[in-house]
């Protein structure tokens, strides 16, 4: 039986703006801020003041809440 020797190329070198991965960061960044200036902008979202405030159950729920 005879093993075979296989050659792979190497990946080429990182640039160095490349190895910094700057690029990336500011990729992250920028759909991190996008998200909050969303979540930021919605107005109308209904927040329950829990325990000052109770929640009704409806009916069938199955929801044992009083």
């Amino acid at each position: 039986m005879t093993i075979g020797v296989k050659k792979v190329a190497r990946p080429r070198e990182m640039s160095f703006p490349e190895s910094l991965y700057l690029v990336e960061i500011v990729k992250g960044l920028g759909v991190t801020m996008g998200t909050s200036f969303h979540i930021v902008r919605q107005e109308g979202i209904k927040t329950i003041e829990y325990p000052e405030v109770r929640r009704r159950c409806l009916p069938g729920s199955g929801g044992s809440i009083g």
